[in-house]
């Protein structure tokens, strides 16, 4: 892919040290943006704006960061098919960042073809192709700032929040925020591992969370068990009809038919219990008391 999008920027009249062998891949590789990729993604937008109206608009002056965002925009803009390039996290990959410039060099090529007339913008679900778009207008609502509209760019919203929350600052008491606890600014691939972590954590707070619920159902229905009585004899009767205390007992109603008593089963899940039942005899008055004791084994969630 290198070979072909040097090729179509040398037709495009590009001039530079990226169209010597090699130097495409040198720079469009590493954790971060290099300059070179910027300034040439730059050159490629301003000749894109040359031959068509493009609200959103790239600085090469900028930050990483800001870079980011401001491509993520115009790629919005223009409509762009490959949703894996939007988003602050779109550039991440080589893999994406030569897909990025063969995207803007067909698109030049095609407007150079055409004499510079705009086409119609292809219509895409704003939602599917910028997750952080809810996010964004969540943080207008709440600071009551008016919603994006199709003039609006990347540099005027966050330079309305920006100056929203300071605002916001100077009228709050002092040391309002505190100290912030973390003061360098994270990468990509560091924004990556937290978000690993923290899905981590979710599916263990899920898990934990289900497992004392469980707990919970099965001890509320354990109370029945203290229906269980012994008789003289020593046989055991049962005087209740929940149906986990007839799984514990080992024997299910014979009354039902086989599908009820299969859903039942499911419902009642996988327990394996062991029920120890101890008499002690007390002399008090000439009643006997006997004492239950219920121990569970394995619970199987």
């Amino acid at each position: 892919m290198e070979g072909d999008i040097q090729d179509a920027l040398e037709d495009l009249g590009f001039t530079g040290e990226l169209l010597e062998e090699g130097a495409l891949t040198i720079a469009t590789q590493g954790e971060c943006l290099t300059a070179d990729f910027m300034a040439l993604c730059v050159w490629l937008t301003e000749q894109l704006n040359c031959l068509c109206t493009i609200q959103e608009h790239v600085s090469e002056k900028e930050d990483e960061e800001t870079f980011r965002m401001e491509m993520s925009g115009l790629l919005n803009e223009l409509g762009c098919p490959h949703s894996q390039l939007l988003g602050v996290n779109g550039l991440a990959s080589q893999a994406n960042r030569l897909l990025l410039l063969d995207y803007l060099t067909s698109e030049l090529q095609a407007l150079k073809m055409i004499g510079g007339e705009e086409e119609e913008k292809m219509e895409i679900d704003n939602q599917a192709a910028s997750p952080a778009l809810d996010q964004l207008k969540a943080i207008l609502h709440a600071l009551d700032l008016p919603q994006p509209s199709k003039e609006s760019t990347v540099f005027d919203l966050f330079t309305q929040i920006e100056t929203k929350v300071r605002e916001l600052l100077s009228k709050a008491p002092k040391d309002h925020l505190g100290q912030p606890l973390l003061d360098e600014t994270l990468g990509v691939k560091q924004w990556s591992k937290v978000e690993e972590i923290n899905s981590q954590l979710n599916q263990e707070y899920t898990l934990r969370r289900s497992m004392l619920l469980k707990r919970l159902d099965v001890t509320v229905q354990s109370f029945d068990l203290l229906r269980l009585t012994k008789t003289s004899s020593g046989d055991i009767r049962d005087k209740t009809q929940c149906e986990i205390n007839k799984i514990m007992m080992g024997k299910m109603a014979m009354e039902v038919d086989e599908e009820e008593e299969e859903t039942k089963f499911k419902g009642a899940g996988h327990i394996k219990v062991h029920i120890e039942v101890h008499k002690e005899v007390r002399g008090v008055a000439g009643v006997e008391a006997g004492e239950r004791k219920v121990v569970t084994e394995d619970i199987f969630l």
